[in-house]
C-alpha cells in the first residue's frame, strides 16, 4: 500500500467508524426509552435492559453499515476535490482507477463484516431480544413474577401481583388460581410475597404472608376458606410461557441454516424424499412458507453485496468543482440508497406473501442499482474534467434559477 492509498483510507476509515457510532446511538436511545418505559416499575433488573440493549447492537450496525463506507468515501473524495488534490493526482498520472483500488478493497471487508453481521450474529441478536421482550411481557423476569399481568405457571396456577420489585423476586398484592382435572378449583390471595431458594440447586419456592386460601368443588356445594399470616408454595417460574424454540421465524435462522432449509424446500417440489432434520432449528424451519425463505435469503445476500457498490456511488457523486462546496451529490447519494434499501423491502415483503418469485424483482433492483453506479463511476473515470454529474449539476442550477425568476415574477 502506497502513501497515497494510506492517505485516503486513513481519512475514510475515522469517518465511518464516527457515522457508525452516531447513527447507532442515535438509533438505540429511540429503543431505550421504550424499553426503559416497559420494564420501569415491573421489577426488571437494569441487566436484563442491558442484555435487550446489546442484542439489537447487530441489527443496527448493520443498517448504518453501508451509509457509514458510503459518508467516509464521500467526504474524503469531496475534499480531495474541492482543495485541487485530486487534480494534483491526475495530473501525476494517477488516475481514479488506481485512486479508488483499495477503498474498493476496504468495500470487500466491509462486506464481508457485513455478511458475518447479517448472516449469523444478527439473528441469534434478534432471537436473544425477542425471547427476553417475551419474558418481561409475559410476566416472567429471571425466574420472578412482573407485575400487572396473568401468567401461566408450570404447576398449574394462573398468578397476577400488582406490584414487583427486585427483579420479580418481591411483590404485593398476590393473586392465584388453579382448577385441577376433576373440577376442583383453589385460589389464594396475600398481601405480599417473596420468592427465595430452597436449598437444592435451582429449585424455588414462593412464601406468602397475610392471606386466604380458598378451595371448592367445581359444583360450589363445598367450600374450604383459610386465612393463613405465612403460606409457603413451591413454585418454579422458570419454565413458564416460554418463548418458541429458535427456527420458527425465517428472520432468526442464521444463513447456512436459511440455505439448508430453502434448499430443502426446493427438493421438495421435486417429490425427492428426505431424511429429518439433524436439529431441533431445522425441523422448525420445515413449517416456514418456502417464499419467507426465498425472500429473506435473497434478501440477506443481496444486503451485503450492495455494500460493494458503495465506492461506485460515491465516488462520482463526491467529485465536483473546487468553487462550489454544494453536497447536491449526497443528497442524491442518500436518496437513491434510500429509494434502493426500500425498493428491496418492498419486494421481500411482497414475495414472502404471494407467489411471486422474490430472486427476479431483488436481483434485478440489485443489478440496475450496480449498473448504473458502475456507468457513472467509469463515465467520470473517463471524463477529462466535466465530469457527468457536473454536467447534471448545471442542468439542476439551471432549472432552480429559472423556477426563481418565475417566483419572482408572480410574486406580489
Amino acid at each position: 500500500m502506497g502513501r497515497i492509498d494510506f492517505y485516503i483510507l486513513r481519512q475514510i476509515v475515522p469517518i465511518m467508524i464516527v457515522t457508525l457510532f452516531i447513527s447507532v446511538v442515535v438509533l438505540l436511545l429511540e429503543k431505550m426509552l421504550q424499553l426503559l418505559n416497559l420494564t420501569v416499575g415491573s421489577g426488571v433488573s437494569s441487566f436484563v435492559v442491558v442484555q435487550m440493549i446489546a442484542s439489537l447492537f447487530p441489527n443496527y450496525i448493520r443498517l448504518v453499515l453501508p451509509l457509514g463506507l458510503f459518508l467516509g468515501i464521500f467526504i474524503t473524495f469531496r475534499r480531495l476535490s474541492t482543495q485541487s488534490e485530486l487534480h494534483a493526482l491526475h495530473a501525476g498520472g494517477i488516475g481514479l482507477g488506481r485512486l479508488s483500488t483499495h477503498v474498493k478493497s476496504l468495500a470487500v471487508v466491509v462486506t464481508v463484516l457485513g455478511m458475518g453481521l447479517t448472516g449469523y450474529v444478527e439473528p441469534l441478536g434478534r432471537f436473544v431480544y425477542h425471547s427476553l421482550y417475551h419474558q418481561v411481557t409475559n410476566g416472567i423476569i429471571e425466574a420472578g413474577i412482573g407485575e400487572g399481568i396473568f401468567i401461566d405457571t408450570p404447576d398449574g396456577y394462573t398468578v397476577r401481583v400488582e406490584r414487583s420489585l427486585r427483579a420479580g423476586m418481591e411483590f404485593y398484592g398476590f393473586f392465584g388460581y388453579r382448577e385441577n382435572e376433576s373440577g376442583n378449583v383453589e385460589t389464594v390471595t396475600a398481601r405480599r410475597g417473596e420468592i427465595f431458594e430452597t436449598g437444592e440447586l435451582g429449585s424455588r419456592s414462593m412464601r406468602l404472608f397475610d392471606g386466604e386460601q380458598v378451595s371448592w368443588t367445581g359444583d360450589g356445594t363445598d367450600r374450604t376458606a383459610v386465612n393463613f399470616s405465612v403460606l409457603e408454595v413451591p413454585m418454579d417460574l422458570k419454565g413458564a410461557n416460554p418463548y418458541p424454540a429458535r427456527g420458527s421465524d425465517e428472520l432468526e435462522l442464521t444463513l447456512h441454516e436459511l440455505i439448508i432449509a430453502y434448499g430443502r424446500g426446493v427438493l421438495r417440489k421435486f417429490n425427492i424424499e428426505l431424511s429429518s432434520p439433524v436439529s431441533l432449528v431445522l425441523t422448525l424451519a420445515d413449517t416456514i412458507p418456502q417464499q419467507s425463505l426465498a425472500a429473506e435469503l435473497h434478501g440477506r445476500l443481496i444486503y451485503a453485496l450492495s455494500i460493494i457498490i458503495m465506492p461506485f456511488l460515491a465516488i462520482p457523486l463526491a467529485i465536483g468543482s473546487p468553487r462550489s462546496n454544494r453536497y447536491i451529490g449526497l443528497v442524491l447519494g442518500l436518496v437513491g440508497m434510500l429509494a434502493y434499501q426500500k425498493t428491496i423491502e418492498f419486494g421481500q415483503k411482497v414475495a414472502a406473501v404471494s407467489q411471486l418469485p422474490a430472486g427476479p424483482f431483488l436481483w434485478g433492483s440489485f443489478a440496475i442499482f450496480f449498473g448504473l453506479s458502475a456507468y457513472l463511476f467509469m463515465r467520470t473515470e473517463q471524463a477529462a474534467g466535466q465530469t457527468p454529474f457536473l454536467d447534471f449539476e448545471e442542468i439542476l442550477r439551471g432549472q432552480l434559477r429559472r423556477l426563481k425568476s418565475v417566483y419572482s415574477l408572480v410574486r406580489p
